[in-house]
């Protein structure tokens, strides 16, 4: 699912994998890439390794950040701000919906 500037959300690909193998996201995004996708500003995901690896490869521009998991609908309703990813997993107090 990709959202818009204007954030209207469109769906960018569906596809069936193995896992969530690193393998099997290039695939995904090798694919986008064929069909004339631009370089994404910011790729959000889950802490599957694949995802980051494929995208390192695929589209080595694009910034990614990492979801901390499933927050509730009151998440949605807080403006958060978007920043690189942290790689120290220990300190989440200061994250939006942490």
């Amino acid at each position: 699912m990709g959202v818009r500037l204007d954030g209207s959300k469109e769906l960018i690909a569906s596809a069936e994998g193995v896992g969530e193998s690193a393998a099997s996201w290039a695939d995904v995004l090798s694919d986008c890439r064929r069909r004339g996708m631009r370089d994404p500003e910011l790729v959000v995901g889950d802490g599957g390794m694949g995802l980051w690896r494929a995208l390192a490869q695929v589209f080595p521009a694009a910034r990614h950040q990492r979801v901390l998991g499933a927050q509730g609908p009151q998440c949605h309703e807080r403006p958060t701000e978007v920043r690189p990813a942290q790689h120290d997993e220990g300190d989440t107090a200061d994250l939006p919906c942490g």
